[in-house]
């Protein structure tokens, strides 16, 4: 918080960011249940779904609870553990789709 204070453009980037009306930004969580029906692991990289709709991966939760932000490409998803991501409307529109997740 202390950033904003001596940095007016990051308080206008970040209103620009949660104001942007149909287009503004979005947060969603991702369990590895909701994107797949198997127990196989896999990576981020391994997401090609994910980098056809234009959202960003910005978090990872490892089943036991540790949060990793901006995780490596290399990490494992495995069942239990959660990706964050970040996208405007369309694009987390278009990555329910993508992994078949009712809203």
């Amino acid at each position: 918080m202390a950033s904003f204070v001596v940095s007016p453009d990051l308080i206008e980037f970040w209103e620009n960011l949660s104001y942007g009306g149909n287009q503004g930004v979005n947060l969603e969580q991702l369990s590895y249940e909701q994107m797949f029906d198997d127990k196989h692991s896999c990576t981020i990289k391994d997401l090609r779904r994910m980098s056809n709709t234009g959202c960003t991966i910005i978090g990872y939760k490892s089943p036991e609870g540790t949060y990793v932000v901006n995780p490596s490409p290399d990490t494992e998803l495995t069942p239990g553990s959660k990706i964050i991501v970040v996208g405007n409307t369309s694009q987390i529109k278009h990555m329910q789709i993508a992994f078949k997740i009712n809203d």
